[in-house]
C-alpha cells in the first residue's frame, strides 16, 4: 500500500513550470498536543512537580477511594480491552486528573479530549467540554481566553463502560489566523488549494461521525478565500459534510 498526500499529487501534476507553496493551515494538531502538553502539580514540599494527578476508580462514578492515585506526566492513554493499572477491572471504571497548567501570555487557548468512553473537562471550575456518554473514540475541542502568568486549573474526568478504553488530553494557544504564513502565502499566490476534512482520528468504523468541519478549518477556509478569489477546497471524508 502507498499513500500519495495532496501537496505530493499538486506538485507532481504541476511540473517544474509552476511553483508550489505549502504551509500548514491548522497547526494545533491533536495528536501532537498529547505527546508534547505540559503540566504541573502542586506538592507537599511547596515545589509543583511536572504531570497531573491521576485518581483511579474501580467504578465509573469516582465513589469511594481511588484504588491508586499517581502522577501522570500526560494523558495519553490507550489501555484497549485491558485495565489501567493492576487490580482495575477492564471495564466500569473512571479517573480524574488534576492539576495546573502555566499560562506565558494573553489570548486564546485551546483545548483537546479525545475518549472512548465519557469525558468532561473543566478549565478554573467551568466545564468546557463536555461527553458523559458511551460512545466510540471521539475528539472534542474548545477554546478559552486566559491572562498571561496565571497557573490554570484544569480537571479531566473520564469513565469507561465497555469495550476499547483510551483517553488523550492536550493544550496551546490558538493560533491567530491573520498572522500565519498560510494566509500570506495565500494572499500572494496565483490560486490557493485549501485541503480540510476527516483522518483516522475523527472518522471510522464504530463511532459516530461528526458531519461538521472543525471550527478551525472552518476558519482557515474562510480567512483564505478573504485573500484570494480564486480559492479551491478539497474535500477528505467518507460521507456528507456539513459547511
Amino acid at each position: 500500500f502507498r499513500s500519495v498526500s495532496f501537496l505530493d499529487g499538486i506538485i507532481g501534476e504541476a511540473g517544474e513550470q509552476i511553483r508550489v507553496l505549502y504551509s500548514q493551515g491548522v497547526s494545533n494538531d491533536a495528536e501532537s498536543l498529547f505527546r508534547s502538553s505540559e503540566f504541573v502539580t502542586p506538592s507537599q514540599t511547596g515545589e509543583p512537580v511536572r504531570g497531573l494527578k491521576g485518581e483511579y476508580f474501580t467504578n465509573r462514578d469516582f465513589s469511594g477511594a481511588p484504588i491508586i492515585t499517581r502522577i501522570d506526566r500526560r494523558v495519553r492513554f490507550d489501555w484497549g480491552e485491558s485495565a489501567p493499572v493492576p487490580g482495575m477491572p477492564q471495564d466500569d471504571f473512571s479517573i480524574r486528573w488534576t492539576g495546573k497548567i502555566r499560562v506565558d501570555s494573553d489570548g486564546e487557548y485551546q483545548f483537546f479530549v479525545q475518549g472512548d468512553d465519557g469525558f468532561r473537562l473543566f478549565v478554573n471550575g467551568q466545564k468546557i467540554i463536555d461527553e458523559w456518554q458511551d460512545q466510540g473514540a471521539t475528539l472534542k475541542d474548545a477554546k478559552l481566553s486566559l491572562k498571561a502568568g496565571m497557573l490554570a486549573d484544569i480537571k479531566l474526568e473520564y469513565f469507561e463502560h465497555t469495550g476499547d478504553a483510551q483517553v488523550s488530553f492536550g493544550w496551546a494557544k490558538a493560533v491567530n489566523r491573520q498572522d500565519s504564513e498560510a494566509l500570506k502565502l495565500a494572499a500572494t499566490s496565483d490560486v490557493a488549494v485549501v485541503c480540510v476534512g476527516f483522518n483516522a482520528t475523527t472518522e471510522g468504523e464504530g463511532f459516530d461521525r461528526s458531519f461538521a468541519l472543525s471550527n478551525e478549518q472552518q476558519e482557515l477556509i474562510k480567512e483564505v478565500a478573504k485573500v484570494n478569489a480564486k480559492t479551491i477546497v478539497v474535500l477528505s471524508a467518507g460521507g456528507n459534510v456539513a459547511m
